[in-house]
């Protein structure tokens, strides 16, 4: 209980000073303004803000708006790679799980032949079960076709390191 109020009190104070803002700026400084907190906070209190983080997150990713904005503060505090034809943005972050395997947040947002902005949550079609950072984002064309290369790595117990 004493956690739920701690954090509680944490939320509001951030989103008090930005309840003023326009769209963009107020997305990208409350998003900045949470990260900045879960990634300063402990392991444990951290560990209970992941699903606030990881459900604000997808809250914004469903605002079409999203997919145009920049985000330039919150690039400080995880990854956000572009494809070159500007049809695929992808998110990336440490999910600090505190195991010896590190666990990551991994979505792309994407814009369809319709025009029309979808998100998909990359963990939820992961089939090895290795998590990974996402490093690099490549456009590939093959019979004229776009296809996208996501590059990433990642390190599990025992110095177990991996790329893939």
């Amino acid at each position: 209980m004493k956690k739920t109020i701690t954090i509680f009190l944490l939320l509001v104070s951030i989103i008090k000073p930005v309840s003023g803002q326009n769209k963009d700026n107020y997305s990208d400084y409350f998003l900045t303004s949470s990260f900045k907190l879960y990634q300063s906070a402990d392991r444990e209190l951290a560990y209970h803000m992941l699903p606030f983080i990881r459900e604000r997150f997808i809250q914004e990713l469903k605002d079409t708006l999203s997919f145009t904005n920049k985000y330039d503060s919150l690039s400080r505090y995880i990854g956000i790679k572009y494809s070159s034809d500007s049809l695929l943005k992808t998110y990336c972050w440490s999910e600090r799980s505190g195991g010896c395997c590190h666990t990551s947040a991994t979505f792309a947002q994407f814009k369809t032949k319709s025009g029309e902005i979808k998100h998909l949550d990359l963990e939820k079609s992961v089939v090895s079960g290795n998590e990974i950072f996402i490093t690099d984002l490549q456009k590939v064309e093959i019979k004229n076709k776009p296809f996208y290369l996501l590059l990433g790595w990642g390190t599990c117990c025992g110095a177990a390191h991996f790329q893939t």
